[in-house]
C-alpha cells in the first residue's frame, strides 16, 4: 500500500519532467485515497505549478492543502510568493499568507 512518501516520490519525478498536469491530478488521487498530505507535498506541489508557470492551480493547491491542515514552511510560502510574482500576480499570494 502506496504511503505519503511512495506519493511524494511519484509527484517528484511528474514534477521533474514537467508533467504538471498529472503530478496535480495524483495529488488529487491521493487525497482520494485518504493519504494525509504533509509539508512536502505541498512543496512539490507548489513546485510543479511555479515550473510550469499555473499560479491558478498553486493557489488552489495552497488552499486546499491549508484548510486540511498541511502546516507551511518558509519554502512553501516562498513558491508560492514566486510563483504568484512570475504570473505577475504578487498580491494573491500575498492576500493568502498574510491575509
Amino acid at each position: 500500500v502506496p504511503d505519503v512518501l511512495s506519493w511524494n516520490a511519484a509527484n517528484a519525478a511528474l514534477s521533474a519532467v514537467g508533467n504538471w498536469a498529472v503530478a496535480l491530478a495524483t495529488l488529487r488521487e491521493m487525497q482520494q485515497c485518504t493519504i494525509e498530505a504533509d509539508c512536502v507535498t505541498l512543496g512539490s506541489a507548489l513546485q510543479t505549478c511555479q515550473a510550469a508557470g499555473c499560479w491558478e492551480p498553486a493557489l488552489a493547491v495552497w488552499c486546499r492543502l491549508q484548510a486540511r491542515g498541511v502546516p507551511s514552511t518558509l519554502i512553501t510560502c516562498n513558491t508560492l510568493q514566486g510563483t504568484c510574482e512570475k504570473a505577475g500576480r504578487w498580491q494573491e499570494a500575498v492576500r493568502l499568507l498574510y491575509g
